[in-house]
């Protein structure tokens, strides 16, 4: 059995297509990178050229209308911070500035040009000069302080208030400006799931089991944020080593199924495509032990092939980007324990990439499947395909219907992911135990399936 699973080996690494594959998820690797390195450049050219839309669109108001004279002011707001912005990278606490405390001054200053209000006109001038001076003097902190003033004097409930005053301190003590950095942004987001967080704490309240669903996803992230900033963990960078690789290992999945699915398709149909199949009945094995030595084939090409999509992302985002951020942990909070966790983003990939293995391994032994019974690479290849496809619109229907019996419908099993770290199902009543249960049948039906079939096919002449 061996000796036949090295046959298979040598048979695949002989096939141009595999090399083809390698060659795509290096090029997607390389557009991954590019992308994120092109992302701050991407937006400005697109705030520019919107721009020019609005700007274009600006006589069509009718200044006499209220409802239209309010967006005529929003609109050249709007064109006039993105002229404001258009020096400054898009990562600068000037750029964030510009957007956060001008748009006041700069509105007042359009309003009252407009209403011949000259009074209330220089005042909005002087409050936008004395803000340019304190950017051009790198003063960051005098807009922390300003906001600080803005909710400690607000003479109404402003929603979410004290969590922003706790992170503007946090701003000013970590020495953290207003941009949109992973870190800046993650301060932003705590504030807003601070909010949520707080008005989510009577569990009583939910009814549905989405509501409790949701209920926990915004507790995780509420709870995984405040380790973060508690702890003051480096995450400053959006285009370090350990983001990209999290981040990218998103756009793998399905990348990989296309390879579990032409590899499954194709290693015993193509034995009936080219004729060999004769050839390979006449060596000294059992049909069982041929087509399930292709099967343990197909298994350690697709290990091997997530094995170098890992490596090629690692080394090719270590040595354009620097290696240092390798270190920086995952954090991750335990449902089931109540705890937030720091995770390797080796143990984090490792985890995501266990808890899918059953959508893979499920295709790949459909194609195979498929590929025996018709004997068709292209065939297998392209029903397993579509099979995919239509799974997602089952599931969405599944999850809309919420039938008790569907918890044993494949495709709603497949997913283990959402079970991580004691996490909640999608579908109402999927269970951990359920899902291993139903992907282990299926797993073995198709595989059993595949043998019986083979062993009982008649082979002709080829």
């Amino acid at each position: 059995m061996i000796n036949l699973i090295r046959n298979e080996l040598s048979k695949i690494f002989h096939r141009k297509v595999i090399y083809v594959l390698g060659i795509v998820s290096v090029g997607i690797i390389f557009l991954n990178f590019i992308i994120y390195l092109l992302s701050s450049n991407m937006i400005q050219t697109l705030n520019e050229a919107s721009s020019s839309i609005i700007e274009s669109n600006l006589s069509n108001y009718d200044l006499n209308n209220p409802e239209q004279f309010e967006y005529y002011v929003n609109q050249k707001a709007e064109l006039e911070i993105i002229k404001l912005q258009h020096d400054y990278d898009y990562y600068s606490w000037q750029y964030a500035a510009f957007e956060n405390n001008f748009r006041e001054p700069v509105r007042c200053m359009i309003e009252a040009e407009h209403k011949k209000d000259y009074e209330a006109l220089n005042t909005c001038k002087e409050t936008k000069e004395e803000y340019l001076k304190k950017l051009e003097d790198g003063d960051w902190k005098f807009f922390i302080e300003l906001d600080k003033e803005q909710y400690s004097n607000s003479e109404i409930d402003i929603p979410g208030a004290e969590a922003r005053l706790e992170m503007l301190d946090y701003r000013l003590k970590h020495n953290i400006p207003y941009s949109y950095d992973a870190k800046s942004l993650l301060i932003e987001n705590y504030v807003e799931l601070s909010t949520q967080y707080e008005s989510m704490m009577d569990e009583d309240l939910y009814n549905s089991y989405d509501e409790k669903r949701t209920a926990s996803d915004i507790k995780a992230r509420y709870l995984e944020t405040k380790y973060i900033l508690d702890n003051d963990i480096d995450i400053a960078k959006e285009d370090d080593v350990s983001t990209i690789l999290k981040m990218t290992f998103s756009s793998t999945i399905f990348f990989a199924i296309i390879v579990v699915i032409l590899i499954g398709g194709s290693i015993i149909a193509d034995e009936f495509n080219k004729g060999t199949i004769k050839q390979l009945l006449l060596k000294p094995y059992t049909r069982t032990q041929i087509i399930l030595s292709k099967y343990i084939t197909c298994i350690i090409v697709f290990f091997l092939y997530m094995l170098f999509y890992l490596l090629c992302s690692t080394i090719i985002y270590g040595f354009l980007n620097g290696w240092s951020s390798l270190g920086i942990p995952v954090i991750v909070y335990n449902h089931s324990t109540g705890n937030v966790m720091e995770l390797s983003i080796w143990s984090y990939i490792f985890m995501h990439i266990l808890s899918l293995l059953p959508i893979y391994l499920i295709l790949m032994t459909a194609a195979l499947f498929i590929g025996t019974i018709s004997g068709s690479t292209v065939l297998s290849v392209a029903i397993s395909f579509v099979g995919y496809f239509m799974s997602n619109i089952v599931d969405l229907a599944a999850n809309s219907v919420k039938y008790k019996f569907l918890r044993y419908f494949p495709t709603l099993c497949w997913d283990l992911s959402e079970y991580l770290y004691g996490g909640m199902s999608s579908y109402k009543y999927g269970t951990l135990l359920n899902s291993i249960i139903v992907d282990i049948v299926t797993i073995v039906i198709l595989v059993v399936g595949a043998v019986i079939i083979f062993n009982k096919r008649e082979i002709k002449n080829q």
